[in-house]
């Protein structure tokens, strides 16, 4: 069942409330609130929400504000609440994590997403990174990633955890070949802007070509590169030389 805190409602009697306005008390911390990043936790294991929310609750500017524990659960909580950002597991009694992804971006809802998932492998990284998450943590991150990885994905970052990012480099190190030779000028061209971080619609606006067209270019190289997501792409054209860090936007 879904869990909401206070951290939406705040219920102050007049007797309380105009004395301390002009204490300048309860404005401050009304403004506090206010400033807090707003969480919804989804994970169908009662023992880990209360270990994730005691973790992330302990940073001052983060609260976890709802919690939920099935891909239902989280889509209504959604309808009926703003959050700044979801935290999500994959694996859920009714579905995938990735369903609650995929869901916020076709109701074009503001709130970031970061996966927490005891799975840190491809194909699962890949497929929550395409359903549009923001970062991806494994459940073995060390408890001072978490909370840096929420700044910085509420901030428009990405972030992978460590162990994630290794994983994913060495599943690009281990292919035979990058058949990067097998690119058309125009698809080296994409290739290159989405390595660097760019949106397909971005890439489109840049390029002067139709959006459709630049979805049709992305998914003739990643089926030529072997890639499944534009990360892979990331670290394909870092390994590669083609492009440095100082490049990602």
């Amino acid at each position: 069942m879904t869990q909401q805190t206070s951290c939406f409602k705040l219920a102050i009697s007049k007797e309380l409330l105009l004395p301390a306005l002009r204490k300048g008390d309860i404005l401050g911390r009304v403004s506090l609130d206010r400033n807090n990043i707003k969480i919804l936790l989804v994970d169908d294991h009662e023992i880990v929400r209360r270990g994730f929310k005691a973790l992330i609750n302990a940073e001052e500017h983060l609260e976890v504000c709802a919690e939920a524990s099935t891909v239902s659960e989280a889509k209504s909580t959604l309808t009926e609440l703003e959050f700044d950002l979801v935290i999500t597991d994959l694996s859920l009694p009714d579905g995938n994590g990735s369903d609650i992804l995929r869901f916020i971006s076709l109701h074009e809802l503001a709130a970031k997403s970061i996966v927490f998932s005891i799975y840190d492998r491809e194909p699962h990284i890949s497929e929550a990174i395409n359903a549009g998450a923001n970062g991806y943590l494994s459940k073995r991150t060390a408890a001072d990633d978490i909370a840096t990885a929420i700044n910085e994905v509420v901030n428009g970052n990405s972030f992978l955890s460590p162990d994630v990012l290794i994983n994913l480099s060495n599943n690009i190190k281990g292919r035979k070949s990058t058949n990067l030779d097998s690119l058309t000028t125009r698809e080296r061209e994409i290739f290159l802007l989405l390595a660097k971080g760019k949106l397909v619609k971005e890439v489109a606006k840049e390029l002067d070509i139709m959006t459709k067209t630049a979805h049709s270019h992305r998914r003739n190289i990643f089926e030529k590169l072997n890639c499944t997501s534009s990360f892979e792409l990331t670290q394909l054209a870092l390994r590669t030389g083609l492009i440095e860090s100082e490049d990602l936007v």
